[in-house]
């Protein structure tokens, strides 16, 4: 399984889980606001899990969250 991030997207804030393959978690889930400091955070979070993982699935991971953001940014403001 490749690393995979779980989000639950609500009106005002998103709840996450991250997990580097089958039953084994990468961190705490995190939650984040739908503001721009909120979506740093996410933003960042995708990163340290790319950097964790090899470079196969690195640049899936960060192009995936820039576009999220971007996505999510556009809505939020």
């Amino acid at each position: 399984m490749d690393p995979v991030i779980g989000l639950d997207i609500s009106k005002a804030e998103s709840h996450g889980k991250a997990f580097l393959s089958v039953e084994k978690p990468f961190r705490e889930t995190f939650d984040f606001e739908h503001t721009r400091a909120g979506l740093a955070k996410q933003f960042q979070f995708a990163q340290d899990l790319a950097y964790v993982c090899n470079e196969h699935y690195q640049s899936p991971v960060v192009q995936f969250s820039a576009n999220f953001v971007k996505a999510l940014a556009s809505r939020a403001l």
